[in-house]
């Protein structure tokens, strides 16, 4: 017999014995239709494969077979493969042992083996597969399934990544995971919006044995910088030094990234610059530049103490890092515009940003000069924040020398801003005429969407009807060109001057917005604040009702509704509000705590709730609360109590630092009826730091004409003198009432008369 008649005899017996045995896979169709059947027994396999071999081997001897000898051997053959096959399906082999008939039998068994998972996996099926077959699966099969689901089937979605761990958790074999599932996982949660989750699932890893890492706090740490949580951070890295785990830059930079965030306080931000000082300092590490600019740029508003303290710390351990002897080496090469210096552009830009937040423009420009002559290039965020301390400090001259032949958005936006703050409307409507005729700054391309805001909020100080003009104008030029922050200065500007009606014209253009599709929160909050200055107090509470759909009101919404309030004479509702706000968990800040002191200064007996409100207090109620419950509503006179004041005061300052408002106001409502409270109040105030205003003065002086005494008024006006605070027509006017109700000498009172004729004629 020739070679292709061996080669085909082999194929038929081949194909005979695939057919009698239809448990073999079929590997020629499509890979995605394939099912892997459910396989023999080995022995079965070895069976069919040694009797496909001495067929081949018989041909081979015998050269020449008969075709009935053949057909002997196929029906031998086809025997075999049938019986064995039997034999395979009717005797459960040793290596399925552990999975029941059921489970065979049952089609999830194969649409959810761990191979097959995949993104288009169901999970919410596969977790019912698992609840109902999982104790028949067995620890290790369940593992590998849902290990294979937190890989390929989580869509690296944070919450689809905690429920699979979650059922891990339920099915007790979250003790199987290695350190690099772990990290898989911590990977995915740390995009979530629960960073909690993390510091349990470290707690896991750690009652478990598993070793916790540097790549684990990293993961950890990120998902706190994303939400600001500071406290925390500065545990994990204390928790670290004790665990014996290296710490390294990444991990600062992440402190550094919590900093940034703006529910942090400036308390926090010296706890976590002492943290990253000494972690240099026992570790030896260099923080990366990154976090080097964030750290110099807070430290730096608030102390330059701690920000030069915070640089030598730095200087010293990139000295040693860098092998020198002294840190100054360090500095010097920094200077000369060595990569990874401390003292690099981004330093000095945070440091002259950090100056000129405070309006320090002496020394921030004395930082600019240096930084030139250390051959360091100003970028463009140098030259803004040098043009913002010129700004602040009140010096236009110098801030647009640096706009330049080339003028920058930026720049030219910190200046009118500046501009607007410090009441220089004429300095800003001549820039903004000037710059908007120049083509190449009003180029459609080239101007910006904050220096556009800037020009209408210029433009709402000249007269609402030309600031309409000008929002009408760049919509039919583009309607890109306009945005929220041009709507909300026109109703803001619309409430100033009391027009309600141009208030809800101007809310009306959020409509027109192509990039909203619904009015902001903040939106919502100057147009409540809009209708309290028209003293419209039943539409302002309707629209904060109607705020409610939106989203749920911060504390600074709830301050400006407890302050609308009371500024409209509504001081019962105002305490109301108050009220629930603490009751619910929601903790006013100081502007509210500062407008319900207001309320207790009066000296008028507060209105009774009207009927028009009282029927709008539940749903104000539920919209604070989100409760639908009828809540109680207060109609009682309670304001006319200056120890429920004081109280209030106590609970705030055990959480919050008065500001020299809230002293004044708590003054202004003690000097009625204690003059002894008032100035215990006044003495805290000094003592904690906080400068008395000529308002604050005037209140202790009207409480000193009230109870006629002169002696206490000529002290306070005597530390006014020595404060160098200029007094105000009131602040005489009181003290001068005080000495004539103290019946104190006429030709002392007459003194006192022509010293403030006199100041009067100077101011």
């Amino acid at each position: 017999m020739t070679t292709s008649a061996l080669a085909r005899r082999g194929s038929k017996c081949a194909a005979a014995c695939k057919h009698q045995n239809p448990l073999r896979p079929n590997f020629a169709r499509c890979r995605s239709t394939f099912v892997l059947p459910v396989v023999p027994s080995p022995i079965t396999r070895h069976t069919d494969m040694l009797c496909l071999l001495a067929a081949a081997a018989a041909s081979r001897a015998t050269g020449v077979s008969s075709s009935s000898s053949s057909c002997t051997q196929r029906r031998h053959f086809n025997a075999r493969s049938s019986s064995s096959s039997s034999a395979a399906l009717s005797a459960p082999s040793s290596s399925t042992s552990s999975t029941a008939p059921c489970a065979l039998n049952d089609p999830s068994h194969n649409i959810f083996h761990p191979r097959r998972i995949g993104k288009g996996c169901d999970l919410n099926a596969l977790y019912d597969y698992l609840r109902a077959q999982g104790h028949q699966l067995g620890p290790e099969r369940v593992y590998k399934t849902l290990r294979s689901a937190l890989y390929n089937a989580s869509g690296y979605q944070a919450d689809t990544a905690w429920r699979i761990y979650q059922m891990m958790l339920e099915h007790g074999v979250s003790h199987r995971m290695g350190a690099n599932n772990y990290g898989h996982l911590l990977n995915m949660l740390k995009y979530g919006n629960d960073w909690e989750r993390m510091v349990n699932v470290l707690d896991n890893m750690r009652n478990q044995g598993t070793q916790v890492g540097p790549l684990h706090y990293a993961q950890v740490l990120f998902a706190m910088a994303r939400h600001g949580q500071l406290e925390s951070a500065c545990k994990i890295l204390k928790e670290m030094r004790d665990a014996g785990v290296p710490r390294q830059p990444s991990h600062l930079t992440s402190l550094a990234l919590a900093v940034r965030s703006h529910h942090v306080s400036t308390k926090q931000h010296e706890v976590a610059a002492k943290v990253m000082m000494e972690v240099m300092q026992t570790d030896g590490i260099v923080i990366e530049n990154r976090a080097c600019a964030v750290m110099v740029s807070h430290l730096s508003r608030t102390s330059m103490d701690k920000t030069i303290e915070f640089l030598e710390c730095l200087a010293q351990a990139q000295a040693i890092g860098n092998n020198k002897d002294t840190p100054a080496t360090a500095i010097e090469e920094a200077g000369a515009g060595a990569r990874g210096g401390v003292y690099n552009t981004h330093v000095y830009t945070s440091l002259i940003s950090g100056l000129a937040h405070k309006g320090d423009a002496i020394n921030a420009e004395r930082l600019y000069n240096e930084m030139k002559h250390h051959r360091l290039r100003p970028t463009v965020a140098t030259r803004v924040a040098l043009a913002e301390a010129y700004g602040r400090a009140g010096d236009f001259d110098k801030a647009l020398k640096l706009v330049g032949k080339r003028p920058n958005h930026a720049i030219m936006t910190s200046i009118l801003s500046n501009a607007m703050r410090q009441g220089r409307w004429d300095l800003a409507h001549d820039l903004a005429e000037t710059w908007m005729a120049d083509k190449r700054i009003m180029n459609n391309t080239a101007a910006d969407d904050k220096f556009r805001a800037t020009l209408m909020w210029v433009k709402v100080k000249t007269g609402l009807d030309t600031a309409k003009l000008f929002f009408q104008r760049l919509y039919e030029e583009d309607a890109s060109f306009v945005n929220a922050v041009m709507v909300n200065h026109l109703v803001m500007e619309s409430g100033n001057q009391q027009k309600k009606d141009q208030v809800y014209e101007s809310f009306g253009l959020h409509r027109q917005l192509e990039d909203e599709p619904a009015p902001s929160l903040l939106s919502h909050h100057y147009y409540v604040d809009a209708l309290f200055k028209c003293r419209d107090v039943p539409a302002a509470l309707a629209a904060f009702v109607e705020m409610r759909r939106y989203g749920v009101p911060d504390d600074i919404t709830m301050a400006m509704v407890v302050r609308g309030l009371v500024m409209n004479e509504e001081d019962n509702m105002a305490w109301n509000v108050f009220r629930v706000m603490r009751k619910n968990g929601l903790q006013p800040n100081l502007y509210a705590y500062s407008s319900i002191l207001k309320a207790f200064a009066k000296t008028q007996a507060p209105r009774w709730v009207s009927k028009e409100l009282s029927k709008l207090w539940p749903d104000l109620h539920a919209a604070i609360t989100g409760d639908q419950q009828q809540p109680d509503l207060l109609t009682h006179d309670f304001l006319g109590s200056s120890s429920h004041a004081y109280s209030l005061f106590q609970e705030m300052t055990g959480f919050q630092r008065p500001n020299e408002y809230t002293y004044t106001t708590l003054i202004a409502c003690f000097a009625k009826t204690s003059l002894a409270r008032a100035a215990d109040v006044f003495s805290h105030m000094c003592a904690d730091g906080i400068k008395p205003t000529a308002q604050t003065y005037t209140a202790m002086l009207q409480g000193c004409a009230i109870f006629r005494n002169a002696r206490m008024a000529l002290v306070v006006f005597r530390h006014m003198r020595e404060h160098h605070v200029t007094p105000n027509q009131k602040t005489w006017h009181y003290l001068l009432k005080a000495l004539v109700r103290a019946r104190v000498d006429r030709k002392k009172i007459d003194s006192v008369g022509r010293m403030a004729r006199k100041a009067m004629d100077v101011s």
